[in-house]
């Protein structure tokens, strides 16, 4: 054991502080949309901070006088230090300007302090722990937490109107994409793109394409928006998902009969995804609860643009403690937990049972096999139908079957089987496409 105190800065916590007691509203607005009470170490600046904030709240100017006598109608001033300290305090700041300086400082404080916590409590559960798997999961989301906590705390109701507002004026000037394209334009106008912490469903039957859609969308965001793409091939090698790439860029239906043209294409195909920020897992047998951890490092080290899990059914909940449905309700959860944390659209592959093709119909949600919580975890769920196969071929309904706050409808598409691509059956016009939200 250590005697030593937890690490802090006193200094730098009176210096903001003192900031604060200023008054300056420029400064004082910037500085409180940046700081939490939970940052300060000392009792007295928590005590103060949630006086200021208070104050401000109310619409009464900050001052030492406003101050110290909010703190002592609360019965609270002895124990911020007294009209001394709070004089102390003001007279310490050198300027109110500065006040980003001294928070940076009480912020990197609060961090390592959290991060001496989170370690104190890894070390603890290491006895007691029965898996090692889980407690490292437990372990790398409580050290990543510290780094990218958000130190600003609960958004206002100020700041979610704001935003509503700018999003719905924006729809008005058809500016109505939340995320990024599909590429498929009549899809786009139905689900808005692929909106942030979006769980979305691609389900149908073996061969059908659900795995292909979810690559050419996936290539896309990677290649042509240069977004991070992190990818969880649980059926396929990752090396056989790249090829499926390349031929599909390539434009190159049989790699055994190529031309010196194709060999020029393959190769500027083989440039452009190479340096794209594309990551694929194909490791088997993988638990979503390794999901989320590698998907937290890798949204750590690169904001990711879109995740995409094939397939759903293929991961495993990690404690098989139930039954099929219950562990694959736990998954669906899981990933739907991801989207929401990380703030990123997730795509999950998911397979349905023969339901539909012994009735011979469109598959529907209740369709959806071994599990029925996906229905209800899922934002978007847009079921794939074969309606007329050609053999190289196939004319496949992509059906938006849920679209929270959207509506439904069916996309007619053509499946090219070599190059595994999906194009929309009516030509569209430029002037039709909707342009990306502006951040």
């Amino acid at each position: 054991m250590t005697d030593r105190l937890p690490p802090h800065d006193t200094e730098a916590e009176a210096s903001f502080i003192g900031c604060l007691l200023s008054g300056e509203a420029e400064y004082l607005n910037a500085a409180l949309g940046e700081a939490a009470g939970g940052l300060f170490y000392d009792l007295r600046h928590q005590t103060i901070f949630a006086a200021v904030e208070g104050l401000v709240a109310q619409g009464t100017p900050i001052s030492i006088a406003t101050v110290r006598q909010h703190l002592k109608s609360a019965g609270k001033l002895e124990g911020a230090g007294g009209l001394a300290y709070l004089t102390a305090c003001l007279d310490g700041s050198p300027s109110p300007s500065v006040w980003f300086h001294f928070l940076e400082i009480v912020r990197q404080k609060a961090q390592l302090r959290k991060l001496s916590a989170a370690c104190a409590a890894i070390a603890a559960q290491v006895h007691d722990s029965q898996d090692p798997d889980d407690l490292i999961a437990n372990a790398e989301r409580s050290i990543l937490a510290v780094r990218g906590s958000d130190v600003r705390g609960e958004v206002s109701m100020r700041e979610l109107v704001i935003e509503a507002t700018q999003a719905m004026e924006q729809d008005a000037t058809g500016q109505f994409m939340r995320g990024p394209s599909t590429r498929l334009q009549k899809l786009d106008n139905l689900i808005r793109g692929l909106a942030p912490k979006k769980l979305v469903v691609i389900a149908a039957r073996p061969t059908v394409g659900k795995s292909a859609l979810a690559m050419q969308i996936a290539d896309c965001i990677a290649v042509d928006d240069n977004l991070p793409v992190l990818v969880f091939s649980l059926e396929m090698p990752a090396v056989e998902v790249t090829e499926r790439i390349l031929r599909r860029r390539a434009r190159v239906a049989d790699t055994r009969q190529m031309t010196n043209d194709d060999m020029v294409g393959l190769n500027a195909a083989s440039v452009a995804v190479m340096r794209a920020p594309l990551v694929i897992f194909d490791q088997c047998g993988i638990t979503v609860g390794q999901i989320q951890a590698r998907a937290r490092r890798a949204h750590q080290r690169q904001k990711l643009g879109l995740i995409v899990v094939d397939y759903l059914q293929l991961v495993s909940c990690g404690n098989g403690k139930g039954n099929r449905a219950t562990d694959l309700g736990e998954v669906s959860v899981g990933l739907k937990v991801l989207a929401n944390e990380l703030g990123v659209p997730v795509i999950a592959i998911a397979s349905v049972n023969r339901d539909c093709e012994r009735e011979n119909r469109p598959p529907r949600m209740s369709d959806l096999r071994e599990c029925g919580n996906i229905e209800f975890d899922a934002d978007v769920i847009l079921m794939l139908h074969t309606e007329k196969d050609n053999g190289g071929s196939r004319q496949v309904q992509i059906r938006v079957e849920k679209n929270k706050g959207g509506p439904r409808g069916v996309v007619d598409t053509v499946f090219n089987c070599q190059l595994t691509e999906f194009r929309e059956c009516d030509p569209i016009d430029p002037a039709d496409i909707p342009q990306q939200r502006r951040k």
